[in-house]
């Protein structure tokens, strides 16, 4: 896994150099919507990377992320509805609600015709990868350490642990739970959501960890996504 992401962080910053070089703003704007669809945790790396220390970029990283966190909540409703339809429709509406929100804030908030006036560094960061890595490590052994004191009481609980860590995991392990029969609708669906909300969540720390003046923009944006997910998707879990 951590070496997955290495690639997937490096692969990622690869074609985002590529993209910004050819289309300026509107490149980070592609990076962040189908980077967000193989590895969103990778683009925050990549993007938060590129704006530390550059005011100008500020706005475009921010709305890259967002575009992120919306592709990785399509993503995972994509997978349920695909391999699990019966809870296609009450994944849908808090999935959706980020997906939705997740664009139009990105795509209001950000001037993706922005022209970089500076030079592009290398694509290529093995460092930043590395870094990127080994705190990945210490976010999987603290979830491993926590899983352990819940015990095995608590399915939603270790779904959010597992999304710090990948909000693919934690929905593929729902979906695969829910159709052997060991757990019901509305607890797969709320381990699906609580896992999309961690990886939405640990986002801050890891954008903090790489460029500081990213954590107010990204934390207070990310609680949007997940209020809006909450008032989409309660109604539905309560009937």
């Amino acid at each position: 896994l951590v070496w997955s992401l290495v690639v997937a962080v490096s692969a990622i910053g690869f074609v985002n150099y590529v993209l910004v070089k050819r289309y300026q703003g509107r490149g980070y704007a592609v990076t962040g919507f189908f980077g967000g669809l193989v590895n969103s945790t990778a683009v925050v790396a990549e993007m938060a990377k590129r704006a530390k220390g550059r005011a100008d970029l500020g706005e475009i990283a921010v709305g890259s992320i967002l575009l992120a966190n919306a592709a990785m909540a399509f993503r995972n409703a994509a997978v349920v509805a695909v391999f699990a339809p019966e809870a296609a429709l009450v994944v849908g509406a808090p999935l959706g609600a980020i997906t939705v929100a997740g664009i139009g804030v990105a795509v209001s908030r950000s001037d993706w015709q922005t022209t970089m006036e500076a030079e592009l560094t290398s694509p290529f960061s093995l460092g930043n990868a590395l870094t990127f890595g080994a705190l990945f490590i210490i976010v999987l052994l603290a979830s491993a350490v926590a899983e352990e004191a819940f015990g095995a009481g608590g399915f939603v609980a270790t779904a959010f642990l597992a999304g710090l860590v990948s909000s693919g995991t934690s929905t593929t392990t729902a979906v695969s739970l829910l159709g052997t029969g060991q757990i019901g609708v509305d607890t797969a669906v709320a381990g699906v959501v609580a896992g999309t909300a961690a990886s939405i969540v640990i986002k801050t720390a890891f954008a903090a960890s790489i460029a500081r003046e990213l954590v107010r923009p990204v934390f207070l944006w990310n609680l949007l996504l997940i209020a809006v997910a909450v008032i989409a998707g309660l109604p539905l879990l309560l009937l």
